[in-house]
């Protein structure tokens, strides 16, 4: 075998190897991906789903309009977001500025989860938002009463003001 045949088969060997262990980590990152967005469809089903839903539940008991609602962004990052408005008799889209909103984002890529909340919409305001990222394991019912608490205990003070 000449030295340009051995150089050139060393070389083609090496280069489907590289794509070949690309193609293997692609795979598994896929995998996690897929088992991460499958936990925390279950974690929905089994302790945010019921709480966010009695937290509407009990917000429509006092006239206070919610909902829950599951979507995707342009990642295709599962969104799990519960709204209301602090106003009694308020209907959703009317009071942009006093909507008020918990949301659990799964960012499959990082394998991390968002919690976000907001109480305070007014222009120039910030104040009233708040973001942490998580493992999906953190995000306990007991954190996210905490959080539907203190998102609730801040939109009602603001909107009495």
């Amino acid at each position: 075998m000449s030295i340009f045949n051995k150089v050139y088969e060393a070389h083609t060997k090496a280069k489907l190897q590289m794509e070949l262990e690309s193609a293997a980590k692609a795979a598994a990152e896929k995998a996690a991906a897929n088992e991460f967005v499958a936990a925390f469809k279950q974690h929905i089903e089994f302790i945010s789903g019921p709480i966010f839903e009695e937290f509407a539940k009990d917000a429509r008991a006092h006239g206070f309009p919610a909902r829950t609602e599951v979507t995707k962004d342009e990642s295709g990052n599962v969104i799990y977001t519960l709204t209301f408005i602090p106003v009694a008799g308020a209907e959703h889209g009317t009071h942009q500025q006093h909507e008020c909103a918990c949301v659990i984002k799964a960012m499959a890529a990082e394998q991390k989860i968002e919690l976000a909340s907001h109480f305070d919409k007014r222009p120039g305001r910030r104040v009233g938002f708040k973001s942490e990222i998580f493992a999906l394991p953190v995000v306990t019912a007991v954190v996210l009463e905490r959080t539907l608490g203190a998102l609730l205990s801040s939109a009602l003070e603001i909107n009495a003001s």
